[in-house]
């Protein structure tokens, strides 16, 4: 987690000409609890990645609960800090339900980048898998274009060890193996992560 900037109690006041919203009209009783919205920072750090990722995440529970209000109070905090901006195509991406295999190829073969969204290859491209026919792992079977969080997730676990395969990485385990078996391990992966019905 990145550092914390400044708290309002900590940060210099604004001053002459700052762009603070006014005050809320509302009374308090008719705010969302405090504990259930993400703390954002007031200033804008230097990479705002992490902070989209609370956002979705946030925003992701509220929704499976039902809770609207508190959706809606989680975007317009995030609107009002403004600096988030460079990152409200990914989280909005992040909010796709999951996908069919078929769905999620037919994706990545539509021309051109769609913002918050990667394309992801089934079985990896690079030097690990320099043994398998290159052909295979660039068709349009093997590439389905995923939310950009959740592509970040999957090569978050393709790196971690896993103690179900022995404390060895996926990416370790994986190695030497077949085609087709690493393509029934990638796809059981965008299942188990819920990118992929």
């Amino acid at each position: 987690m990145p550092e914390r900037p400044p708290t309002p109690e900590t940060a210099e006041p604004p001053g002459v000409g700052h762009n603070e919203p006014p005050e809320p009209i509302e009374p308090d009783t008719a705010k969302p609890n405090s504990d259930e919205i993400p703390d954002l920072p007031l200033v804008r750090p230097d990479r705002t990645y992490p902070y989209g990722r609370i956002v979705a995440d946030a925003l992701k529970g509220a929704i499976a609960v039902g809770n609207w209000a508190l959706a809606t109070a989680i975007a317009n905090a995030a609107d009002a800090v403004g600096w988030l901006t460079d990152q409200y195509y990914n989280i909005a991406a992040s909010l796709d339900p999951a996908k069919t295999y078929e769905e999620l190829v037919a994706d990545a073969q539509v021309k051109g980048p769609r913002r918050g969204y990667e394309n992801h290859h089934i079985v990896e491209q690079g030097g690990q898998n320099s043994y398998l026919d290159q052909s295979e792992i660039q068709s349009g079977e093997n590439i389905v274009r995923i939310p950009y969080y959740r592509h970040k997730d999957v090569q978050s676990y393709y790196q971690t060890p896993n103690p179900l395969l022995g404390g060895l990485t996926p990416r370790e385990y994986l190695r030497g193996r077949s085609f087709q078996e690493q393509f029934e391990f990638g796809l059981k992966v965008l299942r188990d992560l819920g990118i992929m019905k």
